[in-house]
């Protein structure tokens, strides 16, 4: 999960109030007088401390947008009696893979190799030195796939294991642009902080000054999907039976949160 922060200072009077619709909230409050002061405000979880000073509240806002990208991951793992005749079949396969993938149109820019291993495998693995006699060799091969067709995922993973690809790494549905997914998130924070920021002068008998500081925070989360198809002993048929129907994009959701601190008029 990504976290960011972003602190804006205002040094004169606000005029305006961001004021706007959005879909859920959590908002907590501090009242911080500049006074020679230090007690706890009963069920609200704040403090009164003279360093600070102003009325301080924070709220948090979640946006459920739909994804437009999917990422995922298809692999190829060989096992032989040399390194050789490992390379050369997962290079083989790995290539009839891609072949697969581009025939569905996807591009060459979002084809990338993200992994590729080589290592032994030792008969016993309880034996060191020059006695260890290597069983077979493994040679491993991983593809990373970007997509923006989302109505094509299944039919990018069934073409890829019928092509020899024997795992799926990893499917995330997420999205190209978090910003305007963030600016709803934001509007709901915002909105419920100046909310709760005027009611809670009201309770405290308290007037509201300038805005002092605001400070806007991010958190960006995508669900994904995960599958593997590595080491069975399925045929094509079997394996992507029906896999287009089981994979859901779902939404995406953005988290922000935003802290803003207000001056006490005396």
């Amino acid at each position: 999960m990504e976290k960011q922060r972003q602190v804006i200072t205002v040094g004169v009077a606000v005029g305006a109030v961001l004021l706007v619709a959005g879909i859920s909230a959590l908002v907590t409050a501090a009242l911080l007088p500049a006074k020679s002061l230090k007690v706890s405000l009963a069920g609200t979880g704040a403090t009164i401390e003279e360093q600070t000073g102003g009325l301080s509240v924070s709220g948090s806002g979640t946006a459920y947008v739909a994804p437009d990208l999917v990422k995922l991951s298809v692999g190829v793992e060989v096992r032989k009696e040399t390194v050789e005749e490992a390379q050369s079949a997962a290079t083989q396969t790995m290539g009839n893979v891609i072949t697969a993938i581009k025939n569905l149109g996807v591009e060459d820019k979002n084809l990338q190799t993200s992994n590729y291993s080589v290592q032994p495998y030792y008969e016993d693995s309880s034996v060191w030195g020059d006695e260890k006699k290597i069983d077979f060799f493994i040679v491993s091969s991983n593809l990373y796939i970007r997509l923006e067709q989302l109505d094509k995922v299944g039919e990018v993973i069934n073409a890829a294991v019928g092509a020899g690809a024997n795992s799926i790494g990893s499917l995330e549905f997420t999205l190209k642009d978090f910003e305007a997914a963030r600016q709803k998130a934001y509007s709901l924070a915002a909105d419920m902080a100046t909310e709760r920021a005027g009611y809670l002068a009201k309770e405290l008998d308290v007037t509201l000054g300038q805005l002092l500081e605001a400070e806007a925070v991010h958190y960006d989360y995508q669900p994904y999907y995960y599958s593997s198809f590595a080491n069975q002993a399925v045929s094509f048929d079997e394996a992507s039976a029906g896999l287009s129907d089981a994979i859901s994009a779902g939404q995406v959701e953005v988290k922000t949160a935003v802290n803003l601190r207000y001056g006490i008029v005396e």
